[in-house]
């Protein structure tokens, strides 16, 4: 799982397998936040700040890297697992309800961090979230992964620069 502070890896699956330990780490975040009620309001603010702001900003990225960037360059050079791309790609746009669902509450919690019940109702919509998440993300570790080592060593460059790029906007 990715540390946060580390640098990020330099070829293609390492910087995806990040962002899979990012969304972990921040589904993780927004579980604890909703079953600790002990933390103080200054730490319930500015975990659920972080997460909100991952949510909000950072996993949008790694979703448009993969539909915009990493499937269509395995599609092109012709992967034999198209049609897993396609149900990964109607997942996405599946997962935006329990994506919506926890920033909402995560923004709740941010304007008011000692609002011990907006903490607790951060459960639901975390839980959800994991639910849905972890099942995709073993099926692109396992099923999708392994196919970014047979693309070309100048498509394995572009696109991780195309990665790269995407967060420097």
């Amino acid at each position: 799982m990715l540390q946060l502070g580390k640098a990020p890896p330099n070829d293609l699956t390492g910087l995806l397998l990040a962002c899979h330990g990012n969304i972990r780490t921040f589904t993780a975040l927004a579980l604890t936040l909703a079953q600790r009620p002990t933390l103080n309001d200054a730490e319930a603010g500015d975990v659920a700040a972080r997460c909100l702001r991952y949510f909000r900003d950072g996993l949008p990225l790694h979703v448009e890297d993969e539909d915009a960037s990493v499937w269509p360059a395995l599609l092109r050079e012709g992967v034999e697992r198209g049609a897993v791309l396609e149900r990964l790609r109607a997942q996405h746009d599946e997962h935006h309800a329990a994506i919506a669902a926890l920033v909402d509450q995560l923004a709740a919690v941010v304007a008011a961090p000692g609002d011990r019940a907006a903490r607790t109702a951060l459960l639901g919509p975390a839980n959800a979230l994991k639910d849905a998440l972890e099942p995709h993300l073993l099926l692109e570790e396992r099923e999708v992964f392994p196919l970014l080592a047979r693309l070309p060593a100048e498509i394995q460059a572009r696109l991780v620069s195309e990665l790269r790029a995407r967060r420097q906007r």
